[in-house]
């Protein structure tokens, strides 16, 4: 295959995707920060886990928990996709896919898990689903771009076998 070196670099539509890149790992991280850290560090965990507390609710400890561990892995998801994006890697078009496919996965585990816990609560609240709105109709977008744009193939050659 050919490529054409004027083809090659973060120009065009992949500014817009590495705005999003960027992105990613900064709003993931602030759902830790600004959401779950403050149960950690208030008592709220504590109250809730210890079982010789008068609001002691297992399953809600076990939520917290969870969306740490699946924000956690995330995070650091979103960082190996921006570095594989960041050093041109010729894996980063199937990572990406593969990170927003997992993302989406774990949202929709996330909700069963939390609405599990706290059954009187809906399955998927507003913003819930807008997330998830959004990402069916960015995931197909992003695969097809990624799997057709000739500036993808030029840019993306880092690393590839020869």
């Amino acid at each position: 295959m050919v490529i054409r070196n004027d083809l090659k670099g973060i120009r065009g539509w992949l500014i817009l995707l590495a705005l999003n890149v960027m992105v990613l790992p900064v709003a993931f991280g602030l759902q830790i920060t600004g959401t779950l850290l403050p149960l950690l560090m208030d008592g709220t965990f504590a109250y809730l886990a210890n079982p010789n507390s008068e609001g002691y609710f297992p399953e809600a400890a076990m939520v917290i928990i969870a969306e740490i561990s699946i924000i956690a892995a995330l995070v650091l998801g979103s960082l190996y996709v921006c570095y594989l994006f960041f050093a041109h890697h010729y894996k980063f078009p199937i990572y990406f896919i593969a990170f927003l496919l997992a993302a989406i996965a774990l949202l929709i585990g996330d909700c069963y898990l939390a609405h599990w816990a706290f059954p009187e609560d809906p399955l998927y609240d507003n913003e819930t689903q807008a997330q998830l709105i959004k990402s069916f109709i960015s995931l197909p977008t992003y695969m097809i771009y990624l799997s057709v744009s000739k500036r993808v193939k030029a840019t993306f050659v880092e690393g590839r076998p020869s």
